[in-house]
Parts: structure tokens; C-alpha cells; sequence
């Protein structure tokens, strides 16, 4: 039988270390996420998107992007909002004047993007 002098010791165990123990765990886990996910390695990852982008808009014809690679690209970028005025100053840039299925979807994902991106609140 439990008497109330252990219930209290109990509580004190439970409330006093064992809970604190996991927040602490959690919130580490979160803000540990959080900040390695803005860490240097997605500056890269956003480099070597723009530097692929730019690379294949100035290849020569016969070289030519792939349509699907140039729309997967374009899709990346939103995966980084954090650069949008690059981004957006960059995509003003592009003009495509092809009128394949490639080309109008490449037109269509500027567009979106460039919405998307221009809807973003600053942080």
C-alpha cells in the first residue's frame, strides 16, 4: 500500500524530472531541425539549382535543356523562399520563345512561381 508521503515523492520524480526531461528532449529535436535545415548546405543546394538553370539557358540549340529538366528546375526554386528577390530577378531575365508543350509549361511555371514568390510575407 502507498501511503501519501510516497504519492508525493512520486509526483515530485514525475513533475519534477521525468516531464521537464522528454520537453527538453522534444524541443531540442525541433530546434535542432529547424536550424540545420537553414544551414549552409541548402545555400549550396540553392547554388547548384541556379548555377544548373543558368548553365542549360545558355547552352546552344543543339545542346539544349531538356524541357522536363528546365520545369523540374523552375519547380525547385520554390523549395527556397528565402532568396526569392534573387530568384525573382533572375526569372525576369528568362525569356522563352518556343511554343512546345515544354515551353508553355516552362511559361506556365514561371508564372507560378513568380506568384508564389511575390506572395510571401517578409520574415
Amino acid at each position: 500500500m502507498v501511503n501519501g508521503f510516497e504519492w508525493i515523492v512520486l509526483g515530485l520524480i514525475l513533475f519534477g524530472m521525468v516531464i521537464p526531461f522528454w520537453l527538453m528532449t522534444y524541443l531540442t529535436a525541433k530546434i535542432s531541425r529547424t536550424s540545420r535545415d537553414a544551414g549552409p548546405h541548402r545555400i549550396m543546394r540553392y547554388n547548384e539549382v541556379m548555377d544548373y538553370l543558368h548553365s542549360g539557358l545558355k547552352r546552344s540549340k543543339i545542346d539544349g535543356l531538356s524541357g522536363a529538366s528546365l520545369v523540374a528546375t523552375i519547380r525547385e526554386l520554390e523549395n527556397y523562399p528565402e532568396h526569392r528577390d534573387v530568384t525573382l530577378l533572375y526569372l525576369e531575365e528568362i525569356t522563352i520563345t518556343g511554343s512546345g508543350k515544354f515551353d508553355e509549361l516552362a511559361k506556365s511555371e514561371i508564372q507560378k512561381l513568380e506568384t508564389y514568390l511575390l506572395g510571401l510575407k517578409d520574415d
